[in-house]
């Protein structure tokens, strides 16, 4: 009997189009056996912590001028936060700026050269907000005419961040047994877990207004609020009859 090339290459054709379809099969039958749900978990804290830039800026006939009371200014000003029991590793240089100040006002002429203007600035971290009010009293009554902003945080935001991922692995759970109930099987075993993302607080700056704070009889005002963390997790659970 001869042999016939061409119906060995149908036979093996069809072979492989079979083993295809039993493959893609069991892939189906194998994926209806797994639920994936994302998980959100979020933490919700009073900050205890907070960095303020203060400074001064001061202008004069020459640079030198304008360094010699800018300079005695900031030893005033860091004096303060040293006094409140501020490490010295907590404050540092944030900012140091020294440009010519020019007149504009005789649009026909050339601008004249008026003086110099030198900035220097300080960033703070405070970590007894109880005290945050007076020291932004003080910090003004020694010299500084800079304050750009307050930003509150954490000293351990890792710390909170994974308590979010917890409650995100819990919440997860939650969401897949509902689904799981509703079709009337159960969650077995984890597969896999994956984090989707995690959201730190967004930097909130309080400004606070140099010539106000000069006519305050008391402390500053100072509220922080309440700052939120938050994970979110994506996990495959397996799923059982």
């Amino acid at each position: 009997m001869l042999f016939n090339p061409t119906k060995q290459f149908i036979l093996l054709m069809l072979a492989v189009v079979v083993s295809m379809m039993s493959m893609t099969m069991a892939i189906a039958d194998d994926k209806g056996r797994y639920i994936t749900v994302t998980g959100k978990g979020e933490i919700s804290e009073v900050p205890d912590t907070a960095w303020v830039s203060s400074g001064v800026s001061i202008q004069a006939e020459t640079a030198a001028e304008a360094m010699k009371k800018n300079n005695k200014l900031m030893e005033q000003i860091i004096e303060v936060f040293l006094d409140a029991d501020i490490d010295k590793k907590h404050i540092q240089t944030s900012g140091f700026n020294v440009h010519p100040v020019y007149d504009y006002s005789k649009n026909s002429k050339p601008p004249k050269l008026v003086g110099y203007q030198v900035s220097n600035n300080v960033t703070v971290k405070v970590t007894d907000l109880d005290k945050l009010g007076d020291l932004l009293d003080d910090v003004v009554e020694s010299g500084s005419n800079q304050i750009s902003g307050i930003r509150f945080g954490f000293a351990d935001d890792e710390a909170l961040l994974d308590q979010a991922r917890k409650a995100a692995i819990i919440n997860a759970r939650k969401k897949a047994e509902l689904y799981a109930d509703a079709a009337n099987v159960d969650v077995a075993d984890v597969i896999s877990i994956s984090e989707s993302g995690v959201r730190f607080p967004q930097p909130v700056y309080h400004r606070a207004e140099m010539a106000q704070a000069k006519m305050m009889d008391s402390s500053v005002p100072v509220m922080s609020g309440e700052q939120e963390i938050s994970a979110s997790v994506t996990v495959v659970y397996q799923l059982e009859d």
